[in-house]
């Protein structure tokens, strides 16, 4: 295995929330209602208030122009932070 570019998607080791699609539908539902703000919907479900936009306007790569969110800082930060966790997990041994 190439320890340099082994990938953690979609094995044990991936630490992304994932909300099944009948999640999508509700919050969809209880946004449109106004029962809920993107915000509580965040909050609720655990998870980002660009999530809930991106459920909420479908496809994000027709609808939402993502230099709206892009962040270079925050993004170099969340790369750093991948890296260090995927060399915690070479050092311990610890993959498939």
């Amino acid at each position: 295995m190439n320890k340099r570019n082994f990938k953690i998607a979609n094995t044990k080791y991936d630490r992304r929330l994932k909300l099944p699609a009948e999640e999508h539908q509700n919050i969809i539902k209880m946004y449109q209602n106004g029962e809920y703000s993107q915000r509580q919907l965040a909050d609720m479900y655990g998870v980002s208030r660009r999530l809930i936009r991106y459920i909420l306007a479908g496809s994000p790569k027709q609808n939402i122009d993502w230099r709206t969110y892009y962040n270079k800082n925050k993004h170099n930060e969340a790369v750093r932070n991948n890296r260090k966790y995927k060399q915690s997990i070479l050092k311990n041994q610890d993959i498939n």
